[in-house]
């Protein structure tokens, strides 16, 4: 998805609430929804099919699909 066009999608859906995040007027977000890779650690990609894996970088934790992202 192009870069603008997934800002705005996420702005519409104000925002992802995967934990405690609330909007300005204390709503919760719904991009969470939308997210590919984030969380679905071991589910399948949804454009290919491999498994979801989940790394530390930099005392992070970030979700990707080894195939599609080499």
């Amino acid at each position: 998805m192009p870069c603008g066009k997934c800002f705005r999608e996420a702005i519409e859906s104000r925002g992802s609430s995967v934990s405690n995040y609330v909007d300005a007027d204390g709503r919760k977000g719904s991009f969470q929804l939308a997210h590919r890779v984030y969380r679905r650690t071991g589910e399948a990609c949804v454009k290919c099919g491999a498994l979801i894996k989940r790394t530390v970088l930099a005392q992070r934790g970030t979700h990707f699909c080894a195939k599609c992202q080499k």
